[in-house]
């Protein structure tokens, strides 16, 4: 049995999306600043992508160690105009719901939480192959992995999407079916419920017929990912 992991959306405030100005085709990415995030070869892709995509920008949400490097790192590469960077927000869902793309260049994951949040407000998904992003990606319809540490791959993830403007409507209203679907809490509640009933079901039997388990049976009651 799998059980996927389930987030409520990114909470907002009070003034909402509309107060939050932004201009051409907008990634966000929402992550501590620090490793294994690998921020900067996001940066990096940013700026091969822009020579293509005039109008591209990005948000950077977060804070970390990595932060004084990483906006170094833009104005050497010549994007510290097109690169924001926000710092930690009690409002992300707010920065979710405004974006065009959602990005996340780690190194390493499990399964983010940001990245349900992104499905959640809508967004199109641009992830490195890493954990369970790649599942994510292929589930929701919406997504696309790149290989981690290649900001030329990155690049042209974003290249992808940013060619898909007129499908902004279609895409968004795939990524909230696909974490309505999958994604809800509720939904994984429901699933350990279920599994933890069908485990108590097969000892009950067990236990009326005097028959254990086999080996396998008990290590599927205690095996759920």
């Amino acid at each position: 049995m799998t059980i996927r992991n389930g987030a409520e959306p990114a909470p907002g405030s009070r003034s909402g999306a509309e107060a939050i100005v932004k201009q051409g085709f907008t990634a966000v990415m929402v992550a501590r600043l620090a490793q294994p995030k690998d921020h900067a070869t996001l940066l990096r892709s940013v700026a091969i992508a822009s020579r293509s995509i005039q109008d591209l920008n990005l948000w950077v949400i977060g804070d970390g160690p990595k932060a004084p490097e990483l906006q170094q790192l833009a104005a050497r590469l010549g994007i510290e105009g097109r690169v924001r960077f926000l710092g930690e927000r009690r409002d992300v869902g707010d920065w979710l719901a405004r974006a065009d793309l959602f990005v996340l260049s780690s190194q390493s994951e499990g399964v983010p939480i940001s990245l349900l949040e992104a499905l959640a407000a809508g967004l199109r998904v641009l992830v490195t192959d890493v954990g369970g992003m790649l599942e994510i990606a292929q589930l929701s319809g919406v997504g696309r992995a790149v290989p981690p540490g290649d900001p030329n791959e990155m690049a042209a993830g974003i290249l992808h999407f940013a060619g898909q403007r007129d499908r902004r409507a279609e895409l968004a209203r795939l990524a909230r079916q696909s974490y309505s679907q999958f994604f809800r809490p509720e939904q994984m509640a429901s699933d350990y419920m279920g599994l933890y009933r069908s485990c108590l079901g097969q000892h009950s039997a067990a236990a009326r017929t005097g028959n254990e388990p086999d080996q396998r049976e008990r290590q599927g009651c205690h095996r759920a990912e």
